[in-house]
């Protein structure tokens, strides 16, 4: 397989601060384990080495329209 930042580019879906960073609200729940992966140093890697090869870099992020208030079928952290 050829890859080339011709056709190619990184994208991150849904990157949300309530589990990426220490002031979000499920930190409590997922914190340990961003921190042990490196999870947040392995986004700014991935985003520093796409850049140097000219690679596009999309990120996509999550928004709550007002409709999704009425789900039936939420996640813990989507209660949260």
């Amino acid at each position: 397989m050829i890859i080339s930042n011709r056709d190619s580019a990184v994208v991150v879906i849904d990157p949300q601060n309530d589990v990426l960073s220490p002031t979000g609200k499920n930190w409590d729940a997922v914190g340990a384990s961003v921190t042990e992966n490196g999870t947040v140093r392995h986004l700014l890697d991935i985003f520093v080495a796409a850049k140097g090869a000219d690679y596009g870099v999309f990120i996509s992020p999550h928004y709550f329209y007002p409709t999704d208030q009425t789900w039936h079928f939420n996640g813990p952290l989507e209660s949260d």
